[in-house]
């Protein structure tokens, strides 16, 4: 079996023993050339003898093969111009196109095909230019394929399998995931051997493909059995794993549905009000413990704490969806805090008309930025990149001719999109200026909230302050009403009463201390990025390396514009080609 990584090896050919000393060293060295991307020792090869182009190696690879497959247009550019055959054949009928689409750089494949090489052809496996895209799981070379050239997305080779069954294989999900789109691909297509992607993927255990094919595809790709008699379900139960297993458990219940399967929508609820409900239990199962009330709420709150760490950013299931359980446990502390604000405190204090003002105005901001930042939008880049110079927005054909690097195509969306926007795989949207993805608020903060959510943070700091304070004035009128019943004049005693008789109160006073900490650093590290001009998605990614720092006075005025623009979505992105 040929592979297109194989390197370059020149084969002997019958000249005199003359010649072959002087035309060895020039092979390898042209081939050592290739490697290093050195345009100008290969110029200087080819002036020396052009024919080496045309000379074959190892199984039958010609210098074409090994420039395509290093991806480097100057050099492919080179070769072609100096009569180098972009049809040749290796031993396997494997052209230099192939290795192009196997390296995935689509600026190369369109020069070559400009140039006469032959997208069709296909090698002794039956492969095209469609399957060797596949190999390297490359959705702009796919898109580009399926844009320019009359390639069909679901013809087999000579084993059956078609590009779908060879991106499930190699572990391709986001050309899983194109191919699934719009149905470009049918996932019920089996091989030679009654394979389907489905079947593969089950055993792979690939949970997030087996959703994915679920739903393009819908459940009666459950039933659907190979050569052997076995279901995707069959195969998952035989596999003695015990990911295998909890797969089987997962998918079985779909196996008497029709058509696309439907969420956990019960088990997303669960989560996302778990954390106030249970808060809600304890706290009022502990009215009732009376002098253990303190110690139960200490337990329950350290097995919650617990259950709290062990989630992850998405459910435990194979649909995958981004995980509830932070944005409950956020609002359902602010709720707690509110209840036992206005329901308990306030009332005790009373008169303090001020007081409640100040809180009721705040709670009323903090719940107009919790709503938009959890429901609005963030930036979302709808609309691809705009080329001034032609007066339209950026197609393939624009990456293909090199006026836009790959790198700006989304596989996702498949547009091209601007330089400062991202794909977020939890949101399943681009966005524009993201800053980071947010599980306590389930959206991303990005060009269009990333203010707002600085603001919340001030605002539910601010909040949690005045539950603070109101505490410790309730702890100071509790403290004199025990006095005047002669329970003692230390504070320690009071404290500990409290404990005992009010968890509610100091367990919420405590997690408003840890949190306005917690988000004090938070809100310093905000205005940091924004002062630098940056954002933490940069950071993280430590693309600001080599800028000059900014001066005081600049970082001053970038936090002002930053508060003072105009909240904008849809920011213009401009390119000149």
């Amino acid at each position: 079996m040929s592979y297109p990584k194989q390197s370059y090896v020149p084969m002997p050919v019958a000249i005199t023993p003359q010649a072959a000393v002087a035309a060895t060293p020039i092979d390898e060295a042209l081939i050592n050339a290739i490697r290093m991307s050195n345009d100008d020792l290969c110029k200087e090869i080819l002036l020396k003898d052009k024919e080496i182009l045309l000379r074959k190696g190892w199984n039958n690879l010609t210098p074409l093969h090994q420039a395509c497959l290093s991806g480097q247009i100057n050099i492919v550019l080179l070769f072609i111009e100096n009569g180098a055959d972009p049809n040749s054949l290796n031993s396997f009928e494997e052209t230099p196109l192939h290795y192009a689409c196997r390296r995935g750089v689509v600026s190369v494949v369109h020069y070559m095909i400009k140039n006469g090489a032959d997208p069709y052809l296909v090698d002794k496996k039956g492969r095209n230019c469609m399957h060797f895209a596949a190999l390297n799981g490359s959705v702009s070379m796919l898109h580009y394929l399926q844009s320019f050239t009359d390639l069909n997305l679901e013809t087999p080779d000579i084993t059956g399998k078609n590009i779908l069954h060879i991106s499930v294989e190699m572990w391709h999900y986001p050309a899983l995931c194109y191919l699934a789109k719009h149905n470009r691909v049918d996932p019920s297509l089996q091989d030679l051997t009654g394979v389907t992607p489905l079947h593969i993927a089950v055993e792979k255990g690939f949970a997030d493909f087996i959703w994915t094919l679920l739903r393009a595809g819908g459940c009666e790709l459950l039933k659907i059995c190979n050569q052997k008699g076995d279901s995707p379900l069959d195969i998952a139960r035989k596999t003695n794993t015990t990911a295998h297993q909890n797969l089987f458990k997962a998918i079985s219940q779909y196996a008497n549905c029709s058509g696309p399967p439907s969420g956990p929508i019960y088990t997303w609820l669960f989560l996302l009000t778990f954390s106030f409900f249970y808060a809600t239990v304890v706290f009022l199962s502990s009215m009732y413990m009376h002098g253990y009330g303190g110690h139960f709420t200490f337990v329950m709150f350290s097995i919650l704490l617990y259950i709290s760490r062990s989630q992850t950013h998405r459910i435990a299931h194979i649909c995958r969806w981004p995980n509830p359980a932070f944005v409950g446990l956020f609002v359902g502390g602010i709720m707690h805090c509110a209840i036992a604000q206005f329901g308990y405190l306030f009332p005790a204090l009373w008169p303090c008309p001020f007081a409640i003002l100040c809180t009721t105005v705040l709670a009323g901001i903090a719940i107009f930025l919790l709503i938009f930042l959890i429901f609005g939008d963030p930036g979302i880049d709808r609309k691809a990149m705009y080329c001034e110079t032609f007066q339209r927005p950026m197609s393939m054909l624009d990456l293909a001719e090199g006026r836009v690097p790959e790198t700006q195509f989304c596989p996702y969306t498949e547009q091209i999109h601007d330089y400062n926007s991202k794909y977020c795989k939890l949101c399943e949207n681009p966005v524009i200026n993201l800053d980071h993805h947010c599980l306590f608020l389930n959206n991303c903060i990005a060009g269009n909230n990333h203010k707002h959510f600085i603001l919340l943070l001030l605002a539910v700091m601010c909040l949690q302050i005045s539950f603070v304070y109101n505490s410790f004035r309730f702890m100071g009128l509790m403290k004199n009403d025990l006095h005047n019943l002669g329970l003692g004049d230390p504070f320690t005693p009071y404290l500990i009463y409290y404990y005992k008789a009010n968890p509610w109160i100091i367990f919420l006073t405590i997690l408003c201390f840890f949190s306005f900490l917690w988000e004090g650093l938070l809100v310093y590290t905000q205005l940091s990025g924004v002062m630098k001009g940056t954002t933490t998605y940069r950071e993280l990614k430590k693309m600001n390396r080599g800028q000059t720092p900014l001066s005081r006075k600049r970082m001053l005025l970038n936090l002002f514009e930053f508060f003072i623009r105009p909240t904008n979505p849809a920011i213009p992105r401009k390119l000149v080609a």
